[in-house]
């Protein structure tokens, strides 16, 4: 099962994650995350792994670009 993660903050060692599809917030070890995780990253845990998913990540910002745009209208 793929699940969507975006990293919300970093507390010491620990990526605090939403899970994208259902808003829980869960806790992951640093170690276990790709190295150049940072707050803001999205995160896709699949089969066992978590990957950056640098796609994902650029639609969410451009989402939220286009919703500030907005707002100057």
């Amino acid at each position: 099962m793929e699940e969507t993660l975006v990293v919300d903050r970093i507390e010491e060692n620990i990526a605090v994650c939403e899970n994208r599809s259902n808003g829980v917030v869960i806790n992951i070890q640093l170690e276990k995350l790709p190295s150049n995780t940072k707050e803001g990253s999205v995160i896709k845990y699949f089969d066992g792994k978590y990957r950056l998913d640098s796609d994902e990540q650029k639609n969410i910002e451009d989402r939220i670009k286009d919703k500030m745009d907005s707002l100057w209208e």
